[in-house]
């Protein structure tokens, strides 16, 4: 069936008869119908049938052969158009893009042959789409008409557009927020077959934000284009726009589609539209200080005018009126703010953004601004702005001045300065509030050894004027408030010690005084320093040799001051050293060199050199040390670099320095050692072995062996004595061999040596080198601390007892209404003192502080007294006067002057030696009555006693201080578990004649090891008071040393007077009497002030202080005294009658006289015997003398000016004094 062609067979003959053809006659032949091929395609869905994107056309290629089989294969190529992607192909085919190839094989038998494939319509596809398949092969194979091609339409695209927004369309927005626009393009039925263009014009007032994929804007018009192709679906373009902030009224925007699909709008969805919400605008105002706070002049208010505009753009500008009261001075106005006067005009322009709108303008507060200030805005404008509630008016209160005076120093108050140092010193003067009312004053007086320098520096209406060692400055009345400096300088004198200081005083500038806040600075004034350091040439460490010469320095540095001791440096050369000549200041003998420093030596450097040869004796090295002391009392010398060492060079071939660290070691310590060994000879040393011998005690820690020789080979081959072996050493090399030691528990305190040499061969061939360390007791676990004081138990308690009285405050004994303002003064040695005078000090309390106390019995009493004075109208006194103190000694008065003491606290228990005394006077002023409340302390310190030597049994002797102390230092305690006894005795030959131990002598203490221990002796002194002779001596004067009528001295009576101040000089004071029998009692006076005058000038004011002139009647009875001329004027009881107040009128010219002097001396005190009446009692006596000193008083004051009347003073004389006991008698 497969036959093609023809078809033949051939004959061939064989055979030994050799048979053959007939030519032409063995073969036939027979030709083959020829082969008919046809082609032809069809489809499903038919051509010519529409389909839509994504359908699935089912395609069949049939092939029909006629007649034979075919001769060679049939191809079959079907071309698929655009549009369309193939499916799975079948056997016999294949595809290339979009080119089906299928192919029948040769020899297909006559029948029908198909090949089927399907594709999918793409979803892109528009138009049409189709295919066409060509058949070719040596059959000729051909189509059948009209069956190799099919066609199909795809459905045609619809495209609609619609808009949308959020928020949506018609709701109310606020400038700022963002409204986000969707254009959606929907496609049905196919893909676009060209671009789709949407124009979206936005309304005035937004502002585009991102543009997404497939959009551009310019300017309010956003175009985005879906491409040709788009896909059925929905394509939605996003993008925001923000409302602006200035939009008003209402925004919007609309899209308009357009392209070759015909892409229309739905029904109402391409426009929106949105409403802006309305402005609201109100205003406020608020001041910095706020509104009602308290301003001074000169103060700069800062107000801010706040417009807050809300929801929206202003749509006209908003005006603010701001009046401004008078007492204020505008400062710079800010943008749009304009001022006429005290009117403040300022303009918010339309179109305002919502938010705050601040104007912030200042205004400084005049210098003359009373009362109050303030200001008022009204806001004005179209879109009705209005004040926050209240807050559209501030008003502020005008403080009254204030003036604050500080000091400081530089260096600070406290700090220690030297001498010639310049501190500066700063008075810093506050003006606050306002401006001061009058001048300030500042009256700065310096104490100590120091002196001012330089010009002060002052500040604008400031002046300063320097008076021997004070300062006075002055700040002009009307100075407004701030801060105002005054600097100057002083310079500490090289002589300065101690401490210096000073204080300013501040009056004026307000009501009152200023008040002083930090007034006083202190420095104290360093003590010497001296710093002493060793140095040598050749330098420290360097080898020398025998011969060599060694030249020493000794550098003594002083600084701060200048030495108050010499200093002594005392230089030991060791040995191998022979000393060479000494410089200047220094000497040798004995094995050492002392150098001496004089005291006084001013601040500097000074140096000693002298050399040293090293001498035939010295052996591995030669040092030295020096030893410094002196300079200054608290401050000993301190010692930078005070040894040197130099190694000498020997004949050993090896030569070992040995070193242990640290030198001072406790029990259970780590030691280094460290041994250098250096070959000095002329050889290698090989295989050398090291051989050191430790303390007893210590004990070699394992694996710390560290050796450093030529090959490094060396090793540990013993442990006590310590052998290393097999060192090698080269000629001028060294090796290092260390190791570590512990410090055994049975090693006791003190030096432990221990020594290395080493050997080549059994023979030494090095020097012995030591190194020792010292076990060191612990002074806080081993050692005990002995301290202790001698001193005068004057009270036999023995108990050291301080005498001094401190935190004493004095309080009452007077009725408030007595009390005359402003008249109360404290002095405490220094003058009287004004206190600060709410209403009547001392009834509120006046804190004292310290009293000291007296150092001996020579110590006069006067010394240390503190007077509190005041003034009354009328003596109301009252029983409630109490001083107190911390020491618990309280002492009370009655209104009687009766005093008593209570004694609690420390003094209760007898731990204080203080002895409070309390006296009051009353004396006549103008006015009224001046009391003085004299405080004094009658107790005696119980000092230490210097110079007494204390013994222990030990043999030790300690000397006590210039305070009585002693200290023993580095005593042993004893074992740990028990402690033991120590015993101290005073010598009692230190002792003055006549000491008696108020404690044991000797004196035994338990010791402790780390504890430290008292050891107190007390002892009472016989009195230290050692009174001269004393002698009464009374010197007449005649009448003849005068002319008649006369007060003038005659000079041939000079000798006279030379002789009664020789007597006065002897015997330490004297009565000169005047009788008062001249012409007149004036004269008498004159004549007595004369001669008090001419022996003044012949005596020292010591001595003048105990010279007494005095007016008698008759000179044979102090009773007829008419008055007594010494510091004062003391009117003797002659001028009244027996318990009678009134003077006797014969001695009015005596007054007269009297009145006149004072007159002449613009004020003085005058003193009446208190005690007059001998018959009456105390009380009668102390107003009796009361109204002879009112009497006194008046009488002078009648004849005085004001000035001198208010400088006058009348006392009571007699007024006693004596120590503070339940006996005392009273006070006045």
């Amino acid at each position: 069936a497969n036959a093609t062609g023809s078809v033949s067979n051939n004959v061939v003959p064989s055979g030994p008869d050799n048979p053959s053809c007939v030519p032409g006659a063995c073969t036939t032949t027979h030709p083959i119908v020829a082969t008919g091929v046809t082609v032809a395609k069809s489809s499903n869905p038919a051509s010519g049938t529409t389909v839509n994107p994504g359908d699935t056309i089912n395609y069949t290629l049939t092939v029909t052969v006629a007649n034979s089989a075919t001769t060679a294969a049939v191809t079959l190529t079907d071309t698929v158009s655009a549009g369309q992607t193939l499916g799975a192909l079948p056997a016999g085919c294949s595809a290339a893009g979009q080119v089906v190839t299928c192919v029948l094989a040769a020899g297909a038998l006559p029948g029908s042959y198909t090949f089927a494939y399907p594709t999918t319509v793409n979803a892109n596809a528009t138009g049409s789409i189709g295919n066409n398949v060509v058949p070719s092969g040596p059959d000729n194979p051909s189509c059948i008409a009209g069956g190799c091609t099919t066609t199909h339409t795809i459905v045609a695209t619809v495209v609609t557009v619609a808009k949308a927004s959020n928020p949506a369309s018609g709701a109310t927005v606020n400038p700022g927020d963002t409204i986000n626009y969707t254009l959606t393009v929907t496609v049905a039925n196919s893909a676009t077959t060209a671009a789709v263009t949407l124009t979206d014009t936005l309304s005035a007032g937004q502002t585009l934000g991102a543009m997404p994929a497939g959009c551009t804007s310019a300017g309010q018009v956003v175009t985005c284009v879906l491409a040709a192709g788009a896909l059925p679906g929905s394509y939605p373009f996003v993008y925001p726009a923000t409302v602006d902030a200035n939009a008003t009224g209402s925004i919007g925007n609309n899209v308009v589609p357009s392209g070759p699909d015909n892409p229309t709008c739905v029904a109402g969805g391409c426009t929106t539209t949105h409403p802006i919400v309305a402005t609201a605008i109100t205003v406020a105002k608020s001041s910095n200080p706020a509104s009602g706070t308290t301003v001074n002049p000169g103060d700069t208010i800062a107000y801010t005018l706040t417009v807050t505009v809300a929801n929206s753009a202003t749509t006209a500008a908003v005006t603010l009126t701001d009046t401004l009261s008078a007492g204020q001075t505008l400062g710079a106005m800010p943008a749009g703010c304009s001022a006429a006067g005290q009117v403040v005009t300022c303009v918010l322009a339309a179109g305002a953004l919502p938010g705050t709108h601040p104007f912030a303008y200042s205004a400084t507060v005049d210098a003359n601004a009373t009362g109050s200030i303030g200001n008022v805005v009204v806001p004005s404008g179209t879109d009705n702005p209005s004040c926050v509630a209240a807050a559209c008016s501030t008003t502020h209160t005008i403080i009254a001045p204030t003036v604050t005076v500080t000091k400081a120093s530089n260096p600070a108050s406290g700090a220690t300065v030297n001498a010639g140092d310049t501190i500066g010193y700063t008075l810093t003067v506050t003006v606050g509030n306002s401006a001061t009312i009058s001048v300030v004053t500042l009256t700065d007086t310096l104490s100590g050894d120091q002196a001012l320098t330089g010009t002060p520096t002052v500040p604008a209406g400031g002046n300063c004027t320097v008076a021997g060692n004070g300062l006075t400055c002055t700040l002009a009345a009307g100075t407004l408030p701030g801060t105002y400096a005054f600097g100057y300088q002083a310079v500490v004198a090289a002589s300065a010690a101690g401490s210096i200081g000073n204080n300013v005083a501040a009056t004026g500038g307000v009501t009152g005084n200023p008040t002083c806040v930090s007034c006083t600075t202190t420095h104290q004034i360093a003590e010497p320093v001296v710093n002493v350091s060793k140095a040598s040439a050749p330098g420290n460490g360097v080898t020398v040799s025998v011969g060599d010469t060694i030249q020493y320095t000794l550098t003594v540095t002083v600084a701060n001051a200048a030495t108050t001791q010499p200093v002594t440096l005392t230089d030991t050369p060791g040995a191998g050293l022979t000393a060479g000549a000494m410089p200047a200041g220094c000497t040798s003998g004995g094995g050492t060199i002392v150098c001496t420093l004089p005291a006084g030596t001013v601040p500097g450097t000074y140096t000693f050199v002298y050399p040293a040869t090293v001498n035939a004796n010295a052996n591995g090295n030669v040092a030295n040390a020096v030893v410094a002391n002196g300079g200054s009392v608290n401050n000993p010398p301190t010692c930078v670099s005070c040894a040197t060492l130099h190694p000498v060079v020997d004949a050993a071939q090896l030569r070992i320095v040995k070193q242990a660290s640290p030198r001072d070691v406790k029990i259970g310590d780590l030691v280094r050692y460290t041994l250098t060994i250096e070959n000095v000879g002329v050889s290698n040393i090989t295989d050398a072995t090291l051989i050191d011998t430790p303390p007893a005690g210590f004990s070699y820690v394992a694996n710390s062996l560290v050796v450093a020789d030529a090959d490094a080979a060396g090793r540990l081959v013993g442990t006590y004595p310590i052998r290393v072996d097999q060192l090698d050493v080269r000629v001028g090399e060294h090796a290092t061999v260390a190791y570590l030691l512990r410090v055994g528990a049975g090693v006791r305190p003190g030096l432990h040596v221990n020594r290395a040499y080493a050997e080549d061969g059994g023979r030494v061939v090095s020097n012995e080198a030591t190194a020792e360390v010292q076990l060191v007791a612990d002074p806080l676990l081993d050692e005990s601390l002995l301290v202790g004081t001698v001193f005068d138990d004057r009270d036999g308690d023995g108990w050291q007892d301080r005498a001094s009285l401190s935190g004493v405050r004095v309080q009452g004994g007077f009725a408030p209404g007595a009390y005359v303002a402003g008249s109360t003064t404290l002095d405490r040695g220094d003058g009287p003192k004004p206190q600060a005078d709410a209403s009547a000090p001392l009834l509120h309390g006046i804190d004292i502080d310290e009293i000291s106390a007296r150092q001996s019995e020579a110590d006069p009493l006067s010394a240390h007294l503190v007077v509190v004075s005041q003034t009354l109208n009328a003596l109301t006194f009252s029983d409630d006067f109490v001083m107190t103190s911390k020491q618990g000694v309280t002492v009370r008065m009655d209104a009687a002057g009766n005093v008593r003491s209570e004694r609690g606290g420390d003094a209760a228990k007898g731990l204080t030696g203080a002895e409070p005394t309390l006296e009051r006077r009353v004396s006549q002023v103008d006015g009224g009555y001046r009391i003085d409340y004299v405080i004094g302390n009658a107790g005696i310190d119980e000092r230490g006693i210097p110079g007494v030597r204390v013994a222990s049994v030990e043999g030790l002797l300690i000397e006590t201080d210039q305070f009585g102390r002693y200290h023993l230092e580095g005593v042993a305690g004893g074992p740990w578990e028990r402690g033991r006894n120590f015993i101290l005795k005073v010598d009692p030959a230190t002792l003055p004649p006549g000491s008696v131990f108020t404690s044991d002598n000797p004196l035994v203490r338990r010791i402790t090891p780390g504890l430290p221990v008292r050891f107190d002796f007390g002892i009472k002194l016989p009195s230290g008071l050692v009174p001269g002779g004393e002698q009464d001596v009374e010197m007449e004067l005649g009448e003849v040393m005068f002319d008649a009528g006369s007060a003038q001295l005659r000079s041939d009576y000079a000798p006279v007077i030379d002789a009664i101040a020789e007597q006065v000089r002897q015997h330490g004071g004297g009565e000169v009497i005047i009788a008062a029998t001249g012409d007149t009692q004036a004269l008498a006076y004159d004549r007595a002030t004369a001669v008090r005058t001419a022996l003044l000038e012949r005596l020292t004011p010591q001595q003048a202080q105990a010279l007494n002139v005095q007016l008698r009647t008759d000179l044979d009875d102090a009773d007829s005294t008419l008055l007594s001329l010494g510091e004062s004027a003391i009117l003797g009881t002659v001028l009244f009658d027996t318990g009678q107040a009134a003077i006797k009128p014969e001695y009015a010219p005596l007054i007269e006289r009297l009145a006149a002097d004072i007159e002449s001396r613009k004020g003085g005190t005058v003193a009446v015997i208190g005690h007059a009446d001998r018959r009456g009692s105390d009380s009668n006596n102390a107003a009796l003398g009361l109204r002879r000193a009112k009497a006194v008083f008046e009488a002078i004051a009648a004849k005085l000016s004001a000035e001198a009347r208010g400088k006058l003073r009348v006392d009571i004389s007699d007024a006693p004094t004596a120590p503070v006991d339940n006996t005392l008698p009273k006070g006045r």
